[in-house]
């Protein structure tokens, strides 16, 4: 084989494995097996949480569903690969971290996630943490999402202290 056809050998093969080897970073490293090409479709065709959404929480009695006589306003944006951040606009918040977290896409248009922040006194003492799970679901057109969660917050040596519910309405953050 001359070198002219050996080049242009390489540059084909190269041609075909450049985008095969981008191809499967698209794929969240978090997805297992059969999975994994449902769940780049589902990124593809929009149908993921991936972005930010705009939030209106509303805790809960866990056991009535009877709402608080209050909601608060939250922000979160969920990246490619499962993971996520978060911050609220509540009663805590001068006193509290950002949230961080992770998501998975669970089936269809419904997700799981999972974040936790740190709490803090006035004096900036650290009082504790709060764990959030939230199943979420899309609405068909993938620009607005309903939730119903669950709250545990805990001491700041780890032993729960309250345990609570919320349901959330959100909508994407958009141009």
């Amino acid at each position: 084989m001359n070198t002219r056809n050996l080049k242009q050998t390489f540059v084909i093969c190269l041609a075909i494995a450049i985008p095969l080897t981008i191809g499967t970073g698209l794929v969240p490293a978090q997805n297992k097996g059969d999975r994994q090409s449902s769940d780049l479709l589902a990124t593809v065709s929009g149908n993921s949480l991936e972005g930010t959404w705009q939030s209106v929480v509303t805790p809960r009695d866990c056991q009535s569903g009877a709402p608080a006589p209050f909601t608060f306003k939250a922000l979160t944006t969920f990246m490619a690969g499962g993971t996520m951040s978060e911050d609220a606009l509540d009663a805590a918040s001068p006193y509290r971290t950002g949230g961080h977290g992770i998501w998975k896409r669970t089936s269809g248009r419904q997700y799981a996630t999972a974040w936790i922040f740190y709490t803090f006194a006035p004096n900036g003492t650290f009082t504790g943490s709060v764990t959030v799970k939230v199943n979420k679901t899309l609405s068909d057109d993938f620009n607005s999402l309903t939730g119903d969660g669950t709250v545990e917050v805990s001491d700041e040596n780890g032993n729960p202290v309250f345990t609570g519910c919320s349901s959330e309405t959100a909508t994407r953050f958009t141009f």
